[in-house]
C-alpha cells in the first residue's frame, strides 16, 4: 500500500515509500474475491442508510481479512515516515467512518463513529464493542474509566461502566424527557457530551422540542444524583435553547458552549456563551454571550484552563479567548479548510484537526501544519482529536485512526 503525506500550508501531497511490489502482489492475493467499496468522505458524521438491513457483523468483517495461518499475509507493517501514522483497528468495512475520540488514560481510549461503532484501545489492542444499535455515534466522553457516554440523537444516548474482561456492556439510557422527542424533531443530532463529574453530564446538539411542548432544547444535563446510570433512570434539565456543537469547561463554574448562529447550522454564523454556574428559574444556567468575530459556524471548543480557551470552525476559523477578555480574538490560520476538533496537553501544545486531512499544531506562538501518512488520491476528513499526553495523541476521521507519538524532525514534508 502507498500512503501520502499532506503539508497543509502548501496543499502538497506526495508518496511515502512503504513496501515493494512483492507486498502488493501478496495483498492482491489475500484480497481475492473481496468486494471493493468506496467510503463516503462524510461517513464519519452520517448514519448508514437502512439501519435494519445494513448491520455490519464485526466478527465477519474481521474474518474477511487474512487468516491466522496464511503465511503470505504476515508481511511487516508499512514504515511510516510522517508525523501522524495510520493505525490498524481491524475494521474492514470501508463504510465505517469515525467521528470522535476520548480517553481516561493512555490505556483506556474510546473511538465512536457510524453504524454504532464503539472501539476501545487498552494500550495494546483495539477491540470492537456493541452499543446495541446501528445509529451513528457523534461524541464520546467519560468522567473516568467506569463512566463513559456515547451520544447519537436526543433519543439515542448510551452509557457503559467501562471496558472489563475484553468487552463493554452498553445500555441505552432514558430519553430526554417524559413523552420523548417530538416527531417533528426527528433527525436532530446530539453533537457534544461533556461533564463536570459522573453526576453532572451535559449533552448538546441540534435544538429540538419535546412532545407537548414548543420549548426548544439545544442542550440538557443530568439531574439524577448518580448521573442516571441506575435503574431509576435519568431526569434531565435544559441548559440552553440554542444549537450546540461543542461543550467544554474547566469546572462547574467555568463552562463554554459554541455553535452556529441562533437560526441553526445551515444558516451559518457563530455563537459562543459562558456560564459561571449561576442558575436561573427552572435550573437553566445563566449564559453570557461573547463576540466570536466570526461569520462562520464554530464546531469545537477546548481550553487548557479558564484563561486559555480555543474555538475552531468553518473556513479555517481559529478563535482564542484569554482571561479578562470581552470578546474572542482572531488567531492567524494557515488553512481555509473546515476545522472540526481541538485538544491540547498544555497552553503550548495544542492540536486541531479538520477536513481535507488538516492537522495543525500550536507551540505557544504559531499554528503550523503537520504531516500524516494518508492514502493517496483519497480525501481524509478528520473529526476528532484527543491525547493522553504530548507524545500520545489520537485523531479519527473518515478513513480510520491516526496516531502521533512525538516529534519527527526528519519526517517527509515536516514544517517543524
Amino acid at each position: 500500500m502507498t500512503f501520502s503525506t499532506l503539508s497543509l500550508s502548501r496543499r502538497a501531497t506526495f508518496a511515502l515509500v512503504m513496501l515493494g511490489l512483492s507486498l502488493a502482489a501478496v495483498a492482491a492475493a489475500c484480497a481475492e474475491n473481496q468486494e471493493v467499496t468506496t467510503r463516503d468522505p462524510d461517513a464519519g458524521i452520517t448514519t448508514i442508510p437502512g439501519v435494519d438491513a445494513a448491520e455490519v457483523d464485526a466478527t465477519d468483517a474481521a474474518d474477511a481479512g487474512c487468516s491466522d495461518d496464511a503465511a503470505d499475509c504476515g508481511a511487516p507493517a508499512p514504515v511510516c515516515n510522517a508525523e501522524w501514522c495510520p493505525v490498524d483497528t481491524k475494521i474492514t468495512d470501508e463504510r465505517i467512518g469515525l467521528s470522535a475520540v476520548w480517553g481516561s488514560s493512555a490505556n483506556d481510549v474510546w473511538v465512536v463513529g457510524s453504524g454504532g461503532t464503539a472501539l476501545h484501545w487498552d494500550g495494546a489492542t483495539w477491540a470492537t464493542t456493541s452499543v446495541g444499535s446501528l445509529y451513528s455515534l457523534y461524541a464520546v466522553w467519560g468522567s473516568g474509566p467506569n463512566d463513559v457516554w456515547a451520544v447519537s440523537t436526543p433519543g439515542a444516548l448510551y452509557h457503559t461502566t467501562g471496558f472489563v474482561d475484553g468487552t463493554a456492556q452498553w445500555s441505552r439510557v432514558t430519553d430526554i424527557a417524559d413523552g420523548g422527542v417530538d416527531t417533528l424533531s426527528l433527525g436532530k443530532v446530539a453533537r457534544a457530551v461533556w461533564g463536570t463529574s459522573a453526576s453532572d453530564v451535559w449533552i448538546g446538539g441540534d435544538a429540538f422540542s419535546r412532545k407537548g411542548s414548543s420549548t426548544l432544547w439545544g442542550g440538557f444535563r443530568t439531574s439524577a444524583p448518580d448521573g442516571g446510570a441506575s435503574d431509576a433512570g435519568i431526569a434531565w434539565t435544559s441548559i440552553s435553547n440554542n444549537h450546540i456543537t461543542s461543550i467544554w469547561g474547566s469546572g462547574p463554574e467555568d463552562i463554554w458552549i459554541v455553535g452556529p448562529g441562533s437560526r441553526g447550522v445551515q444558516y451559518g454564523g457563530s455563537s459562543a456563551a459562558h456560564t459561571d454556574g449561576t442558575l436561573a428559574d427552572g435550573g437553566v444556567p445563566v449564559w453570557t454571550a461573547f463576540d466570536t468575530q466570526s461569520a462562520y459556524v464554530l464546531h469545537a471548543v477546548w481550553g487548557s484552563g479558564a484563561g486559555d480557551v480555543w474555538a475552531v470552525g468553518e473556513r479555517g476559523s481559529i478563535r482564542h479567548f484569554t482571561g479578562g477578555a470581552t470578546r474572542w480574538s482572531i488567531a492567524p490560520s494557515p488553512t481555509t479548510s473546515t476545522l472540526r476538533s481541538v485538544w491540547g496537553s498544555s497552553p503550548s501544545d495544542v492540536w486541531i484537526v479538520g477536513d481535507e486531512g488538516t492537522l495543525l499544531h500550536y507551540d505557544g506562538t504559531t499554528w503550523a501544519p503537520a504531516t500524516a501518512a494518508f492514502e493517496p488520491e483519497k480525501t481524509t476528513n478528520l473529526y476528532g482529536v484527543w491525547g493522553a499526553g504530548p507524545n500520545d495523541v489520537w485523531a479519527v476521521g473518515s478513513r480510520g485512526v491516526f496516531h502521533y507519538s512525538g516529534p519527527k524532525p526528519d519526517a517527509e514534508g515536516a514544517d517543524r
